[in-house]
């Protein structure tokens, strides 16, 4: 009788422990449970929301990583989907504050990092974009295209040394990109540095040699540097490599043979550029420089209607009419005409410099005098107007 005494008070003593609930260990393992549960079941959510995500169905991802956030708040990869949600649909302040929860979950997510940049961008703040950027390439030292996109930031900002000397210490990891080399190459460009630009897109279109942008700029380097030669062989190769024909680069071979002196080349191309593109008004100026150059005026006069059908107030119309009429020395013509060209574009030294000289041809020497030291007003340093001022300066009694 007692043992069943005993074994009953026993199991009474196991009964009232059950009815006082879980032990401090048994929630906390059922705690742990839970959030196992929750995470897988959120992860699901996340995996749905981003395929909703690339799907551009935003409106289902925002509520699918809304109900994903929910079961699992501390995961930065819900938080950085979010934000891309909200970046996508122009909602940039709601995108910001979902990436800066991101970093806050996890500092070295480099995606947040770097999608909080892009929203600083959006807002102008290329400062702090740049900063971003940093950041999420410190998180992933991998990802060159964080340290590209920070020195175009810096490049933003006109900080051209800051831009260099966030990449140049790191070509020694990413010798083999192209885009590396590309933006150094711009940078050298907009530094006037052309012969370094020269070097760096060569080597990056060794690196891309399909690339077509790296040739134009090549060869636009290559123009700059002086190696006229080399920029219209480049010129060529995109030309020949080209399904259709393009302005900039037919003008930009017409400029090298000009370079080259091979004038009547260069007017060849103008003709065929104002034949495919009629309407371009610059191409009709270039070919009355040309047709000028080598005494066509029956072209020069062709050009000269072209422009001011297009551009009645363009100031070279003008220009060529007085070079024109100083060439078959109708001097009164001459000097209305580039008087006009001169009150179009005041701020220019040729069309002035023209004048006074037709001036002084026509024996009006005190105009042509006032014409060339308003010119040193202009161009305070300009050689050709300081030697006319000096030649025609009125005698002294």
């Amino acid at each position: 009788m007692r043992l069943i005494a005993s074994a009953l008070a026993a199991t009474a003593l196991l009964l009232a422990a059950g009815c006082n609930g879980p032990s401090p260990k048994g929630k906390e393992n059922r705690a742990a449970a839970n959030a196992r549960m929750n995470l897988v079941s959120s992860k699901v959510g996340y995996e749905q929301a981003l395929q909703s995500f690339h799907a551009g169905q935003f409106d289902r991802a925002l509520k699918e990583v809304g109900g994903a956030i929910a079961k699992s708040p501390d995961q930065a990869a819900y938080q950085v989907l979010l934000g891309r949600i909200m970046l996508e649909t122009h909602r940039l302040e709601g995108a910001k504050l979902a990436f800066d929860e991101a970093i806050k979950l996890d500092p070295k997510c480099h995606e947040a990092h770097y999608y909080r940049a892009v929203v600083l961008e959006r807002w102008s703040d290329d400062h702090a974009a740049s900063e971003a950027h940093r950041a999420a390439f410190d998180a992933d030292p991998t990802k060159v295209q964080y340290l590209l996109a920070a020195a175009e930031c810096e490049v933003a900002l006109g900080r051209l040394d800051a831009a260099r000397m966030l990449l140049e210490p790191k070509l020694t990891y990413f010798e083999n990109n192209a885009a590396m080399h590309q933006l150094l190459g711009q940078i050298a460009m907009m530094d006037g540095d052309p012969a370094t630009a020269v070097d760096r897109f060569r080597k990056a279109q060794l690196l891309q040699p399909e690339d077509r942008i790296l040739l134009e700029e090549l060869c636009r380097a290559q123009q700059a540097n002086g190696d006229v030669k080399g920029a219209l062989e480049s010129c060529r190769r995109l030309q020949n490599a080209s399904p259709e024909p393009s302005i900039d680069l037919l003008r930009l071979e017409a400029r090298c043979l000009a370079e080259l002196g091979r004038t009547s080349e260069s007017r060849n191309v103008l003709v065929e550029i104002t034949r495919l593109f009629p309407e371009d008004v610059d191409a009709w100026v270039e070919l009355a420089g040309a047709a000028h150059q080598l005494g066509d005026d029956r072209r020069v006069s062709q050009c000269i209607a072209r422009i001011v059908m297009l551009a009645p107030d363009r100031w070279e119309a003008w220009f060529f009419k007085g070079l024109l009429a100083r060439t078959e020395g109708r001097h009164e013509e001459a000097i209305a005409a580039l008087t006009k060209a001169v009150e179009l574009n005041p701020s220019d030294a040729l069309p002035r410099l023209v004048l006074g000289l037709e001036q002084r041809s026509a024996g009006r020497h005190d105009d042509a005098y006032r014409t060339f030291a308003g010119t040193l007003r202009i161009e305070p340093d300009h050689p050709v107007a300081k030697r006319l001022v000096s030649e025609s300066r009125p005698a002294t009694n």
